[in-house]
């Protein structure tokens, strides 16, 4: 049953779209491409690594422009703005600062190639020919090992595609694993995870190229190395990846790291820690070596208002989890069951996800840009289902039949919203499936 529901995260890999010169807004069949929002650019940033063997992605972008596939099959040939960010002086200069975001005044070569045109009416000049992404570079570090042997291939497209994909495969095998102490049997911990990868933003984000599912792997990951198995040292190194990947995520440690000194186990606590350590050195060196300087990161922390980020996060109509994914709601009436079985694993887990969702709603751009759902707590989603398996194995669930009716309702509405995201591509992306459904 397992591998049924992984045959269905891996399903929407056979839709693309929309494809360029396709009669049809979605395409069926045929290697899977990157939609848009930040996907292509994160293919120019691996394609660059693989290519090139460094991150300056100057001339990967060109590339793109004179037709080429270092950001995928759809975006050959276009005038593809550039997620490239300078440092003056540690002032931030953003690409679109500098350069014309109106591509019909980007100027034109010899063979009639987008060249991009700086801007008239802008003091923001490139700080040097080197182009660093905005992204962190951990994407490009980890996926190359597996697509460097088709470097130069239309292949790297899809198959980074997959990567994604598996990602969130081995996610639900490590939920699954995580939770089975939870529930009353097998088939329990079937069911939970069914809702949990199908009825959630994960199914969606399984089919793109952006961090959240790498980063919900090794989250469910760390906690099931450390709670099943008492591997401090597995634990680090995942939570050190994902580092690599969004260095907000090192927050996810700190109950880890904090239980073990807690306990005075020194040992283990050390070896949590020092692979986030080396990670977070590794960015500060990258850091100097792209920027100058150890503390110009790509991007600037730029604060919100935390509250505001939360119900935002939970009830926006276009990013609001809660709407989306209304199952959540049940699972939270097994939390007071999950601590009275399981104090110190819910103590654990509860905590990691409140500091990272806290974390992530205190982001001036909760929302995470156009995108689909919440996703800058997708990495902590799959923890939020985590009561649900102490709920449909107590005597509530079993004695109130307006429970399991609630509940198996809310399930199918979460499913079927899970599916709307997944094939749809980027059609519902700052839209809720529910417009997608009726056409509006």
């Amino acid at each position: 049953a397992v591998w049924v529901v992984a045959a269905l995260l891996l399903a929407p890999l056979g839709v693309s779209g929309p494809v360029p010169g396709a009669p049809s807004p979605l395409s069926l069949g045929g290697l899977p491409m990157v939609h848009s929002g930040d996907e292509p650019h994160y293919l120019v940033l691996i394609n660059s690594v693989i290519s090139d063997g460094d991150i300056d992605v100057a001339n990967n972008y060109a590339d793109v422009h004179a037709g080429g596939l270092q950001a995928g099959r759809k975006f050959a040939g276009w005038a593809i703005d550039h997620h490239v960010n300078w440092y003056w002086h540690e002032h931030l200069i953003h690409w679109w600062q500098a350069y014309e975001n109106d591509y019909t005044k980007w100027n034109k070569d010899a063979d009639g190639h987008p060249v991009p045109t700086l801007r008239a009416d802008s003091i923001h000049r490139p700080v040097n020919v080197r182009e660093y992404s905005q992204h962190a570079p951990g994407l490009a570090w980890l996926i190359p090992p597996i697509v460097w042997p088709f470097r130069g291939t239309s292949l790297v497209e899809p198959l980074v595609l997959l990567c994604s994909a598996l990602a969130t495969v081995a996610g639900l095998l490590a939920f699954c694993r995580l939770v089975r102490p939870y529930a009353g049997s097998d088939w329990q911990v079937v069911l939970v995870a069914v809702v949990a990868y199908l009825g959630s933003p994960l199914w969606h984000y399984g089919r793109t190229l952006y961090v959240e599912p790498f980063l919900a792997l090794l989250c469910v990951a760390a906690y099931a190395a450390v709670l099943r198995y008492d591997r401090y040292l597995v634990a680090g190194l995942c939570i050190g990846a994902g580092v690599l990947l969004k260095v907000p995520f090192a927050v996810i440690a700190v109950p880890l790291i904090g239980e073990a000194l807690w306990r005075k186990r020194w040992q283990e606590a050390a070896s949590c820690a020092a692979p986030i350590v080396i990670a977070g050195a590794l960015l500060l060196w990258c850091n100097y070596r792209t920027h100058g300087g150890w503390l110009l990161f790509p991007q600037k922390w730029e604060w919100g208002l935390p509250l505001f980020g939360v119900a935002g996060l939970a009830f926006s109509w276009k990013h609001g989890l809660i709407l989306f994914s209304p199952v959540v709601l049940v699972s939270l009436l097994g939390v007071r069951e999950w601590f009275r079985r399981q104090p110190r694993e819910a103590t654990l887990i509860t905590t990691a996800t409140v500091l990272y969702g806290l974390v992530m709603a205190s982001w001036a751009q909760w929302w995470g840009g156009t995108c689909y759902s919440a996703r800058l707590i997708v990495p902590v989603v799959p923890f939020l289902f985590a009561p649900l398996c102490s709920l449909v194995d107590s005597k509530w669930w079993t004695s109130d039949w307006r429970l399991r009716a609630t509940t198996w309702t809310l399930a199918v509405v979460s499913i079927l919203f899970g599916m709307i995201g997944a094939f749809s591509c980027e059609h519902v992306w700052d839209k809720h499936p529910l417009q997608i459904a009726l056409k509006r």
